[in-house]
């Protein structure tokens, strides 16, 4: 079965991460809703996907070097402002399921935390930093987690599985038969980021009919 995610909430209607992308994102019938994690100087949980603001804000900030409230301070491109993880948290609510990806290590206690004020909201863990992901595991084992990589098609599935995690999620330029037909023998969900071409869809879709694709463009390729 063909599951779509919207990229860091609706990325190419609306700028990535911000309220507005999440909103874009809950308007579609979604299978859910990713974005970005990262902890501030005074370990607070932020939703952005860079090290810095400079992207997306009118203003460069590094985000290890800033607490939450000077990076509240700045106005995104959109004029809005950078969103907590509660908000964000609290702005999707039980709509649809939420794939959480981990950009920083040290997130894993706030986590827990901020998690345990929503126990009902489906969530799933996703990152690069695989001591990070064990760090949450042990932490929270009852929460579904992917282990994710850029550059490794066949490493990721035997990372995975010896992480005891639930499934990978790996960039599209790397998805090929053999770790499609790996994973699913290791009874792991596939995902593939970011997605965005009909072509390319009907493409991966067609090779691989038990995926997950995550796309910055949601509105091609549901039915609203």
């Amino acid at each position: 079965m063909i599951k779509i995610i919207g990229h860091r909430g609706a990325a190419g209607i609306e700028l990535e991460n911000s309220a507005s992308s999440i909103k874009a994102a809950l308007k579609l019938p979604l299978d859910g809703i990713e974005f970005d994690v990262r902890r501030t100087k005074d370990g607070k949980l932020i939703v952005l996907h860079d090290w810095h603001t400079g992207r997306v804000a009118t203003e460069k900030r590094f985000v290890v070097e800033s607490t939450l409230a000077e990076l509240q301070t700045l106005k995104l491109k959109n004029g809005q402002h950078i969103m907590t993880l509660e908000e964000t948290l609290g702005l999707i609510g039980t709509s649809m399921p939420i794939v959480l990806d981990i950009k920083d290590f040290g997130v894993s206690e706030e986590l827990q935390r901020t998690l345990q004020e929503y126990p009902k909201l489906r969530i799933t863990i996703t990152s690069r930093k695989y001591n990070e992901l064990q760090s949450i595991h042990y932490l929270m084992p009852a929460l579904p987690f992917l282990a994710q990589s850029h550059v490794s098609p066949t490493d990721v599935v035997y990372r995975a599985r010896q992480m005891h995690a639930t499934g990978i999620s790996i960039n599209k330029w790397l998805i090929n038969p053999i770790t499609y037909h790996m994973a699913k023998r290791f009874k792991l969900e596939v995902g593939v980021y970011t997605v965005n071409s009909p072509l390319l869809m009907r493409l991966i879709t067609r090779l691989y009919p038990d995926i997950t694709i995550y796309t910055d463009h949601p509105e091609r390729f549901v039915r609203k």
